[in-house]
């Protein structure tokens, strides 16, 4: 609930006759700092109130303490409700659109009478110090942001940790925030995996998506390798990744529907299903074909990319069906581990397993950020 609702009166002739008079209402004890003492309003107040008269006719102007602002209709009366936070937002985005007109405005005149050095296709964005740290505050809603925005502030993010240096970087805040940026992403990534999952796409689809996210599904893995030309002879496959320690691991792609075994009815057991069994075939050739041909691999990744890989024993990784196919059933779900740990270095990873292994990280973060919190 907010408190008690004060009155402001507009008393400037700035505000011309129609507004000059008008009562600005806010809650609580203290006048917002935004409002003059004097009377005169505040900035891009006449701008605001003259469009909504203009618009509203009948209407109540509130500056509130909520997060979002609003506009309410009782009978033909209208109550707008304006957080600080916005009225901030459209005086930033007034200001800066005045300055880039005015120079957008001064450089076309002078490339009207200095042709050979200015040109009208100049654009100009202006920054001031603070700028940002007074648009991003705790009240400021990230829903209003655009795909473009967000994107440009994702990818701007690792050049602030890495170009602001000594007193403009505040380590501390870094490493505060990284677990909380991690949480965001992660579970982004986990909500976007489970809804593509119970959709019908085709291998290729999966391929090209974990090339783009595999190195998020599992910390362990810190470079991708595609399509590489090692040599005419080698069995190359097109998608791998390079573990922390060095070490190379071939990924084998299939789709959530595959079936992962199939029964033995006469022995009463289960066996890898022929989608699999191809699968497993296919990884085998693929790691035989790299570790018959490590020490020219090794070369060729050194020379080309700079890698000193480890080609010991690499393992292979195959994503395909779901354990949903035996949640029902005890044997068929221990028929499955024994067939996984039978496998000489390749390993079949069902699609919610993958969503496992990132979900199990999100609680560890969690965890960690409440044993904090406590402290």
């Amino acid at each position: 609930m907010q408190n008690k609702k004060n009155e402001y009166v507009i008393k400037s002739t700035f505000y011309g006759k129609k507004l000059n008079g008008l009562k600005i209402y806010y809650f609580g004890n203290e006048q917002p700092k935004i409002l003059r003492k004097d009377g005169g309003g505040f900035n891009g107040g006449k701008h605001i109130l003259e469009v909504l008269s203009h618009k509203l006719k009948k209407f109540e102007f509130i500056i509130t303490g909520e997060k979002r602002s609003q506009i309410k209709k009782i009978g033909k009366k209208y109550f707008v409700y304006f957080t600080l936070t916005d009225i901030r937002l459209l005086n930033n985005s007034t200001f800066q659109k005045k300055r880039e007109v005015g120079l957008k405005l001064t450089n076309n005149y002078l490339s009207s009478v200095f042709p050979k050095i200015f040109t009208t296709k100049e654009k100009f964005f202006t920054y001031e110090r603070g700028m940002i740290a007074e648009l991003l505050t705790k009240d400021f809603n990230p829903a209003i942001l655009s795909r473009d925005d967000l994107n440009a502030l994702t990818a701007f993010l690792p050049k602030i940790y890495s170009r602001a240096k000594g007193k403009n970087l505040d380590v501390t805040s870094v490493y505060k925030n990284k677990q909380s940026i991690q949480l965001l992403y992660l579970e982004k990534l986990i909500s976007d995996f489970d809804d593509r999952t119970k959709k019908k796409y085709g291998e290729s689809n999966w391929q090209d998506y974990f090339r783009k996210y595999i190195l998020l599904f599992q910390d362990g893995y810190i470079k991708k390798l595609e399509k590489i030309n090692i040599g005419v002879d080698i069995r190359f496959p097109d998608f791998c990744v390079i573990t922390t320690d060095d070490y190379l691991d071939v990924i084998e792609i299939k789709v959530p529907s595959a079936r992962l075994l199939l029964q033995d009815k006469s022995h009463k057991n289960y066996y890898w299903s022929g989608e699999i069994s191809k699968a497993i075939s296919q990884t085998e050739k693929y790691l035989d074909s790299i570790t018959k041909n490590a020490d020219q691999i090794r070369r060729v990744l050194a020379d080309k990319l700079g890698i000193n890989l480890r080609i010991i024993k690499p393992r292979g990784i195959i994503i395909a069906g779901t354990t949903a196919e035996f949640e029902k059933n005890k044997e068929k779900a221990d028929d499955f581990r024994l067939l996984n740990e039978g496998l000489k270095n390749i390993t079949v990873i069902p699609y919610d397993e993958m969503s496992r292994r990132v979900r199990n990280t999100i609680h560890v973060i969690r965890d960690l950020k409440n044993i904090k919190k406590k402290k």
